[in-house]
């Protein structure tokens, strides 16, 4: 999915009232307060000296029509992800923890959409066939841990095990990540129009750095349970 310009503008019109707000240079609200950085293909260090960053910066500071030539740059070095084996999901292990986090792509080009009722087994599949491998090449892994806007919607909680989604408590926006801001753009990468009016009209009246973080109308929520709990719920076999 590629982003479009009109999300760019998004990003980019949050960046400036947080600058705003909060008393602090630009550069440091697009670092900070975006997903850009990430998105630019950059690591989470989230270095302001880093010469790609540094190259973006430059040429915003320059641009005529600084949406137009952040959407160009982002074109360019926009963050390629592998393609998963599990379909729509992914995960990265932490083996200090034990836990293994998991993560939704759409990439299903269905016209119904990936969460759909039709498509809904097909999700079931992937994450059995998911847990599956987890379950014969991370032996150790104990815990499952998310943390998306998207636990908010009763077409991806109906995917995952009671005792997972029940856990589902808010947090603190984290403005840098895309399990925050992917809640305004559709598969296509063009925006969601409620969703992104509502945001609008909160940002614009917002005064404080606590009301702009609670401009976005979904919260990101965070989600942990033991892992025997998705073997038992995906029938997964100890013997696979």
């Amino acid at each position: 999915m590629t982003w479009s310009v009109a999300f760019i503008d998004l990003v980019l019109r949050f960046a400036r009232t947080a600058a705003d707000i909060d008393g602090e240079a630009l550069e440091e609200s697009l670092r900070c307060k975006t997903p850009l950085y990430l998105n630019f293909g950059l690591d989470r260090s989230f270095d302001p000296a880093n010469p790609i960053w540094q190259e973006f910066l430059a040429g915003y500071e320059r641009a005529f029509e600084p949406t137009g030539w952040t959407h160009s740059f982002y074109l360019v070095h926009a963050r390629s992800y592998p393609e998963s084996a599990f379909g729509c999901f992914s995960y990265h292990y932490e083996p200090e923890t034990r836990c293994m986090r998991l993560h939704f792509g759409n990439r299903d080009s269905c016209t119904d959409g990936p969460l759909s009722v039709r498509r809904q087994q097909n999700r079931s599949d992937e994450l059995r066939t998911l847990f599956s491998s987890v379950r014969l090449d991370l032996p150790e892994a104990e815990f499952v841990r998310g943390r998306s806007w998207m636990y908010n919607l009763p077409a991806y909680r109906r995917l995952f095990p009671p005792d997972y989604v029940t856990t589902a408590d808010p947090v603190a926006p984290e403005l840098q990540f895309m399990s925050l801001w992917g809640q305004f753009i559709d598969r296509n990468g063009n925006l969601r129009p409620k969703a992104t009016d509502i945001f609008r009209k909160h940002m614009d009246t917002a005064s404080t750095p606590d009301e702009l973080r609670d401009s976005f109308p979904l919260p990101v929520l965070a989600t942990h349970c033991s892992i025997q709990y998705f073997f038992d719920f995906y029938g997964v076999d100890p013997r696979t």
